[in-house]
C-alpha cells in the first residue's frame, strides 16, 4: 500500500520510504495497518485493541495504543494538530487522512526528487583563470568600521538567545526529567474501565477520586473537583475542549485494568492547550497495595509538572502508614460511589458499604467519615429525625479524627455538624478552617465556610470563600450558585442576578438558580420576571401541571395570587420540613403561622435555621420579639 512517499508491506511488516527501509517496531506498524485499510474511517481505540492487543492479557492499552502513534506520526513527520496522515477523534480513535494505492508487487518504489543542479556556463574559447589560493590573495586594509559588524553579530546572538532559550531550556528540561514547562491547573479526567466488566466502574471512579484528592493536597496547584471533571465521562469531546470548560492547563487522562486482584493504572499528562502528550506511565500492583500506588502516581505527576513542594507538603503527599486490607477498601470505593449519586437509595446502600468496612477493619478512618457523611445525609433528606441522625454524625466523625487527626473531611464534617445541630459556630468554624488548611484545593472546603460566613453575617467573607470555590469548580452549578445565593441573602439583588445567569448557562433547570433569581426579582419588584422563575422552578421539579394554571392566575389576578398558588404544595406539614413551612406562611404574609413553624423548626433543630441571621427574606420578621429570641438562641 502506498501513500505518499511511503509504502508499507502488510505481509511482511515492512515500511519503506523512497524504497528504503525504515526501522519501525511491531505494534505502531500493526496500528498503521488497521488505518491503512480503512483510510478516511474512523477505526476505534476497542477495534485496535481487540486487533492488536488481545482482552485476554494483562497489559496496557492505553501506554502501548499513545506510544505507537506517537512513534508513527515522529517516522511519518506528521503532526498531531495539523495531520497529513493520522488525525485523531478524540476519546474515540484514530482515523488515515492520506491517499492509499494498492500497488501491485512488483511495482517500482517511489523516487526521491532529484535535487537540481547548477548549469554550467557554456564552454568559451578563451581559458578561464584559475581562482588564486588564498596564500596569494593580497591582504584586505585594517577598517574601522568592522565593529559594528561585530557589534551586530552580537545583537543578533543576543535576540536569537533570548528567543531560543526557553525552547531549549524546555528541552533540556525534559531530557532530565519533567516535563519542562509549570503547570498551575490540572484536571484527572474519570479514568476509563478496561476490566472488561461494567460492575468495576466503581473501582475505576474510586481510584479518579482518590487521584484527585491526593492531588489537591498540593496548594499552589489549583484541581479541578470529582464533581467537575465526571460529566465528561464517556464524553466524546476533544481535550482542548475540556480544558476550556475546566478552566486549566493539564490534563490526566488514563484507565484502571484489573484481573483478580491484579491492577494496572496507566497516567498520561496532556498539555490541554497543545493537546500535546507529555508523559505517560503505568503502576502494577496488588490491590492491597493501592493505595501506596496512587500516592507514587500523583507524586509523579506532581513532578512532571514541576511543582515545587516544600517539606511540610512533601509529608502530606507521603501515603498514611495504615493501610486497609482489600476487602474494607473495596467496600469504601463502593460507598463512596453510591453516596456520590445523591439519591435516598444511594445513601443507605453507602451506609451499609462504610459500614462492611469498618466490620472489616476497624481503624479505618476514611470509613467513619463514610458513615458520617451518611448520617447528615439522612438528617437533609429527612430519612432520619436531625437529633438522631447528627449525634450518631459526630461519633463518626470524632472517632475518624481519632484515627487519623489530618484527615481533611473528618474535620469538614465535624465542622458542619458544630455549625448546622450544635450552632456552636466558635468551634465550627475551626473545624471547617482546619479542613480548608489540609485541602486547600477541595472546593467543598470553601463552601462550608461560606455556609459558616452566612451564619455569623460575614457576608464578604462569604462571598470571597464562594469564589475561590467557583475558582476551584467552575462548571458545577451548586458551586456557581453559591455567590448568587451570597449575594441574595446580603441583599445586593443585581450583583445576585448576573451570578445565577451564569449558572443557567452550566445547568438552565438547577432549581436553586431559580428558586434565588425569583426573590431577586421579587425584592425588586420586577414580578413579570419574578413570575417566568417561578414558572421554570416548577417545570425544573417535574411540575408541569401547575404551571399553566400558575399562569393563568398571574395573567387574571395578578402575582400575588399567583404565588400564593405556586406555593401552596410547601405549606403541607406531613411532607415538608417545618423550616419550609414556615418559609411558605412568609412568602404569603402569615408572620404568626410562620413564626409557629420557624419554632418548630428550632425545637427539631433544623440545619436551615442558620440562615436566620442574615437572609434578607426573613426581614419581615425581625421586628417580631420571637423572632428576635430564636435569633439569641441560635449560635454562640
Amino acid at each position: 500500500m502506498r501513500f505518499g512517499v511511503f509504502e508499507a508491506d502488510l505481509r511482511t511488516f515492512e515500511l519503506r520510504k523512497f524504497g528504503n527501509k525504515i526501522n519501525i517496531q511491531r505494534q505502531p506498524f500493526q496500528v498503521l495497518a488497521a488505518l491503512l485499510e480503512k483510510p478516511g474511517e474512523v477505526v476505534t481505540r476497542q477495534e485496535l485493541q481487540q486487533k492488536i492487543w488481545p482482552g485476554d492479557t494483562f497489559v496496557d492499552f492505553d501506554l502501548g495504543l499513545n506510544k505507537a502513534i506517537t512513534k508513527l506520526r515522529a517516522i511519518l513527520d506528521d503532526d498531531a494538530a495539523n495531520p497529513r496522515f493520522i488525525e485523531t477523534a478524540p476519546r474515540v480513535g484514530y482515523r488515515f487522512l492520506g491517499a492509499v494505492v494498492t500497488a501491485p508487487r512488483d511495482a517500482a518504489p517511489e523516487k526521491e526528487p532529484d535535487v537540481p543542479q547548477e548549469k554550467s556556463s557554456p564552454a568559451t574559447s578563451e581559458a578561464v583563470s584559475p581562482i588564486p589560493s588564498a596564500e596569494n590573495l593580497p591582504p584586505l586594509p585594517r577598517s574601522r568600521r568592522r565593529w559594528p559588524i561585530y557589534a551586530g553579530s552580537l545583537l543578533v546572538l543576543i535576540v536569537a538567545g533570548s528567543v531560543l532559550y526557553p525552547v531549549l531550556h524546555e528541552k533540556w528540561t525534559e531530557w532530565h526529567g519533567g516535563t519542562g514547562r509549570q503547570f498551575n491547573s490540572i484536571a484527572v479526567l474519570p479514568l476509563e474501565n478496561l476490566s472488561g466488566d461494567a460492575s468495576q466502574d466503581y473501582f475505576a471512579d474510586g481510584i479518579t477520586e482518590e487521584l484527585t484528592t491526593d492531588l489537591a493536597k498540593i496548594p499552589d496547584l489549583r484541581v479541578s473537583s470529582r464533581t467537575s471533571v465526571m460529566r465528561f465521562k464517556d464524553a466524546h469531546q476533544a481535550l482542548p475542549e475540556i480544558a476550556k470548560e475546566l478552566k486549566v492547563e493539564a490534563i490526566v487522562e488514563g484507565s484502571v485494568t484489573r484481573i483478580g486482584n491484579k491492577v494496572r493504572i496507566t497516567a498520561q499528562l496532556i498539555d490541554a492547550g497543545k493537546d500535546q502528550h507529555l508523559w505517560a506511565e503505568s503502576y502494577d500492583s496488588e490491590i492491597r497495595d493501592i493505595l501506596s500506588v496512587q500516592n507514587t502516581l500523583a507524586r509523579a505527576i506532581a513532578h512532571e509538572i514541576r511543582v515545587n513542594l516544600t517539606t511540610e507538603q512533601e509529608q502530606r503527599m507521603i501515603p498514611a502508614s495504615h493501610v486497609p486490607p482489600a476487602d474494607a477498601y473495596e467496600a469504601y470505593l463502593k460507598g463512596r460511589h453510591y453516596f456520590l449519586q445523591w439519591t435516598d437509595e444511594g445513601v443507605q446502600k453507602s451506609c451499609d458499604s462504610f459500614q462492611q468496612a469498618i466490620q472489616s477493619d476497624s481503624t479505618y478512618a476514611e470509613a467513619y467519615v463514610g458513615m458520617a457523611d451518611c448520617y447528615t445525609a439522612r438528617a437533609s433528606n429527612g430519612l432520619l429525625k436531625p437529633d438522631e441522625a447528627m449525634a450518631k454524625a459526630k461519633e463518626f466523625a470524632q472517632k475518624a479524627l481519632e484515627l487519623n487527626p489530618s484527615l481533611p473531611q473528618a474535620h469538614g464534617v465535624l465542622g458542619t455538624i458544630l455549625l448546622n445541630y450544635d450552632w456552636n459556630y466558635p468551634a465550627a468554624f475551626i473545624e471547617l478552617q482546619k479542613m480548608a488548611d489540609l485541602s486547600p484545593n477541595n472546593p467543598e472546603a470553601h463552601l462550608r465556610l461560606v455556609s459558616y460566613y452566612h451564619a455569623v453575617g460575614e457576608m464578604d467573607k462569604a462571598a470571597e470563600e464562594a469564589k475561590l470555590a467557583q475558582k476551584l469548580d467552575p462548571v458545577t452549578p451548586f458551586v456557581c450558585s453559591s455567590l448568587g445565593m451570597t449575594y441574595l441573602f446580603a441583599a445586593k439583588y443585581d450583583d445576585s442576578i448576573t451570578e445565577f445567569n451564569k449558572c443557567i448557562d452550566l445547568d438552565e433547570n438547577f432549581p436553586w438558580t431559580h428558586w434565588g433569581l425569583v426573590h431577586d426579582y421579587e425584592a425588586k419588584k420586577d414580578y413579570w420576571d419574578a413570575i417566568e422563575e417561578r414558572r421554570k422552578l416548577l417545570l425544573a421539579g417535574h411540575e408541569e401541571n401547575l404551571t399553566e394554571e400558575m399562569m393563568q392566575i398571574y395573567k387574571h389576578s395578578g402575582y400575588s395570587a399567583a404565588r400564593a398558588y405556586a406555593v401552596q404544595h410547601d405549606l403541607d406539614p406531613k411532607h415538608n420540613s417545618s423550616f419550609t413551612v414556615a418559609y411558605a406562611n412568609i412568602e404569603l404574609g402569615n408572620k404568626s403561622k410562620a413564626l409557629e413553624y420557624l419554632q418548630k423548626a428550632y425545637d427539631e433543630r433544623d440545619s436551615q435555621m442558620i440562615q436566620l441571621k442574615v437572609n434578607s427574606l426573613f426581614d419581615g420578621l425581625r421586628s417580631e420579639p420571637q423572632f428576635q429570641q430564636l435569633l439569641q438562641k441560635i449560635g454562640s
